[in-house]
């Protein structure tokens, strides 16, 4: 074969050795080797989706490349059906420690569902307390028994956080949930452990040593029973049924009794723990985003 011939595979192996044997011919060689990486990386780039989308329970959820991410996630009131009932909605988004969150949040929840069934079956003229992000006025939603707003999902502290409130919080697989905030209608949080962003609402969660807070003791709490047993007989009189003929006392009675029923026979041994949330309609929508 000629040595003349520039397609010769002596003469390349030549070349290249030439190349590889001085100082210019690597600086050469590296120029081309950055050209065509960085050549790939805009091909690789400009393929990629300029979002994704994540199905989670709480619907699916867009998540946008870059340094800063966007979701929208949809929260109910009533919790999540995913790996059992928990108040908590997953939103699959993953977040890192000193990551900053803003949370903005729109909607409205109710957590009374059978008190707003009544009012409007029975044309009362009370307004339901139907609520945003920032939960229940303290002053307008007052528990009957105090000892309640301890089963909150997230207690009071050093301030009143309303039922209906919107929480967040980081869920660590080993772990389970941890670092809960108060977010309301608008918040940023920064991240202090990672983990995946989780969101509920503030409302009672039952738990073992709950039997009184369900079936609240009659002694102290009279008046509950009997408005109860009002609302009762008024949607009797509108429906035409009778009203048992009954003393009042006795009435009440049973329906302590009943409570305690319901306690001993289905909330304790099913652990079902979630009774208040199972009594709650509406959702939030909650936009999340991540720098």
């Amino acid at each position: 074969m000629s040595r003349n011939n520039p397609t010769s595979p002596t003469t390349w192996v030549e070349f290249i050795h030439q190349l590889i044997s001085t100082r210019r011919g690597l600086i050469t060689i590296g120029f081309l080797l950055a050209a065509f990486i960085l050549v790939l990386s805009l091909i690789f780039y400009s393929w990629r989706p300029d979002q994704v989308e994540i199905t989670t329970n709480a619907g699916t959820i867009t998540i946008k490349k870059g340094s800063t991410q966007n979701a929208v996630v949809m929260v109910s009131a009533s919790g999540s059906t995913e790996n059992g009932k928990t108040p908590w909605t997953r939103t699959g988004i993953i977040v890192k420690k000193d990551d900053k969150i803003k949370i903005q949040a729109s909607g409205r929840v109710h957590t009374a569902l059978k008190k707003l069934i009544t009012i409007a079956e029975t044309d009362q003229q009370i307004l339901p307390s139907w609520v945003g992000p920032n939960g229940s006025d303290p002053n307008m939603h007052k528990d009957w028994d105090s000892r309640r707003a301890s089963y909150k999902l997230m207690p009071d502290k050093d301030t009143v956080h309303g039922y209906g409130k919107l929480i967040a919080a980081i869920l660590r697989q080993d772990e389970g949930v941890r670092n809960l905030k108060a977010v309301g209608e608008k918040n940023e949080w920064d991240i202090e452990e990672g983990g995946e962003l989780v969101l509920a609402i503030n409302d009672i969660l039952l738990k073992p040593d709950a039997r009184d807070i369900y079936a609240l003791p009659v002694k102290d709490n009279y008046q509950y029973y009997k408005t109860k047993i009002d609302d009762e007989d008024l949607l009797k009189k509108k429906n035409g049924e009778s009203i048992p003929n009954k003393p009042l006392n006795e009435r009440i009675n049973e329906a302590y009794k009943k409570r305690l029923a319901t306690w001993d026979q289905d909330i304790l041994p099913n652990s079902n723990w979630m009774v208040w949330y199972d009594d709650n309609i509406g959702a939030f929508s909650v936009s999340v985003t991540i720098n």
